[in-house]
């Protein structure tokens, strides 16, 4: 009751910006600490990254954060295979697919190449969870995706696709 609409207005982009640095300066420890292999710290760190982005950013501006948030969400998950948390790691892949998939949909196609990326980090996760049917097919997934993507830009995808060639072999 004490605030008026205008001063309303007028704070919460400065809030927005303020979560933001802070998001993502936390996330970049966080990474820091995965590089160290300070895995405790970095989870510790990731969460509460993955707090302020599911809470405040995402909210605010889907358009802008939903990739950084799937981006962390695939970082996150990658920890969680280093810790053998296969469980949590397939829980975190899925969310970032899941979100990467909502924004393609959007017609944002740019965003493919990641989708692909990470359609081939959950396939190894099911290979090292021995669940080798679900790795089939979503290895196939990422290559009919990197697949396409090649035949439309060849120059750009070349990488990527023999990168998923060599997972599939090994």
């Amino acid at each position: 009751y004490y605030f008026s609409k205008t001063y309303i207005r007028l704070w919460i982009p400065m809030l927005r910006f303020g979560c933001d640095v802070e998001a993502s300066a936390v996330q970049a420890k966080g990474k820091r600490h995965m590089d160290n292999q300070e895995y405790n710290q970095a989870e510790y760190e990731y969460s509460k990254a993955l707090n302020v982005y599911r809470k405040y950013l995402v909210y605010a501006n889907p358009n802008k954060y939903e990739p950084i948030l799937a981006l962390l969400l695939g970082e996150m998950s990658e920890l969680y295979v280093k810790t053998e948390c296969l469980g949590r790691a397939e829980e975190k892949c899925i969310e970032a697919i899941t979100i990467y998939e909502k924004i393609v949909k959007k017609k944002t196609k740019k965003i493919e190449p990641k989708l692909a990326n990470m359609l081939i980090s959950l396939a190894k996760i099911y290979v090292k969870a021995n669940q080798l049917e679900k790795a089939e097919e979503t290895y196939t997934r990422a290559w009919m995706l990197l697949k396409r993507l090649t035949d439309e830009n060849a120059e750009k995808h070349i990488e990527v696709l023999i990168s998923s060639l060599y997972d599939c072999a090994y």
